[in-house]
């Protein structure tokens, strides 16, 4: 069977449930194997973000495994327009768009912004903070990004944590360190999305290849809960969102995950005809 036929045949025979079906999301989890080469979406633009200084056009290289963008020799910001470059990792086209200052480019980013959210290729907006103290400016410039992106930017953004190799502890003992800073405050605003990145080791794939996974859970968990509201159509961020749906309707569903469907659909038909039964009684 189909991913698209199994999502039916759950839909038909079980009372509708609020959160994901969890042998959907396994299923959809299995795609995303340690080469990613069955991902779902084949393309992905990163959007970094954030104060001036932050380190944004060395996490770009970080992430195309290049020096595609210029670094600064000083302390003067050396991107002052919008740049991308593209590569290829992974099995994935990856559109890296590296931007200024937030702070001082609001208006300019948020039209940007707003026009990528209406294309179809898949989106990560990466808001950049470093791992030292959480100070105004930087809260500053993260608020700065949470109005450019707006509900919907938001929904498919991650913090990036930066200077992973100033950091003695690991990142989660660092924010739990941090209890009484407003950057705990930020994090929920996030989601608790984040992730960690060392520029000074840019050959390390593995903290490129987790920051993506970690991507494409949280792309497959919005997928399944719109498709679980009947929101494909009316969603923010839909193109992308349909796309994503269009490509995974059609694929096979391996052989542990239709097992696990089945067992799955008998423990829902057992509860649903005991409770009928009682509702035909009384």
């Amino acid at each position: 069977p189909s991913f698209t036929s199994l999502t039916q045949d759950r839909r038909q025979l079980s009372v509708p449930e609020k959160r994901p079906r969890r042998h959907c999301e396994r299923f959809l989890m299995h795609r995303l194997g340690p080469g990613m080469a069955q991902s779902p979406d084949p393309d992905l633009n990163i959007v970094l973000m954030g104060r001036s200084g932050v380190g944004k056009s060395a996490s770009g290289n970080t992430i195309l495994g290049q020096a595609a963008f210029r670094l600064s020799e000083g302390w003067g910001p050396v991107t002052m327009r919008i740049q991308m470059e593209k590569g290829i990792i992974l099995g994935k086209v990856i559109r890296v768009i590296d931007t200024p200052g937030i702070v001082s480019s609001k208006e300019e980013l948020k039209t940007f912004c707003q026009r990528l959210l209406r294309s179809s290729t898949p989106l990560l907006f990466l808001v950049l903070v470093t791992t030292g103290r959480f100070t105004d400016e930087e809260k500053e410039a993260v608020q700065a990004a949470i109005t450019v992106l707006g509900d919907e930017g938001l929904a498919n953004s991650f913090l990036l944590f930066t200077g992973g190799d100033e950091l003695n502890v690991s990142l989660q003992d660092h924010i739990s360190q941090s209890k009484r800073s407003p950057l705990q405050d930020v994090i929920k605003k996030f989601g608790d999305r984040y992730h960690l990145f060392n520029n000074k080791e840019p050959q390390d794939e593995g903290q490129v290849r987790e920051l993506l996974r970690k991507a494409e859970r949280h792309r497959t968990r919005e997928l399944l809960r719109f498709k679980a509201e009947g929101r494909l159509e009316t969603s923010p961020g839909s193109p992308q969102v349909r796309q994503s749906w269009q490509i995974l309707a059609g694929q096979r569903v391996p052989p542990s995950c239709r097992e696990h469907h089945l067992r799955e659909r008998r423990r829902t038909l057992e509860p649903t005809r005991t409770a009928c039964g009682k509702e035909l009684a009384e």
